[in-house]
């Protein structure tokens, strides 16, 4: 919960980044195509649909 609060206004990518994770090493961990990461890239936390960003928040914590 704290960690959403915190980096809601991070991009993906930023947060990707700080765990040392490439496009496709977080598309294998969270079962997800690459080009969905792709896309959701540039996006904020808080702008990420729900059902993306439930599964790769796990990942970026």
């Amino acid at each position: 919960m704290f960690f959403e609060f915190r980096n809601r206004n991070k991009t993906i990518k930023e947060l990707r980044k700080n765990k040392c994770y490439t496009v496709k090493e977080l598309a294998d961990k969270v079962n997800l195509n690459p080009s969905i990461i792709n896309r959701i890239d540039s996006l904020k936390l808080k702008e990420v649909p729900e059902p993306v960003k439930s599964k790769v928040l796990p990942f970026l914590r």
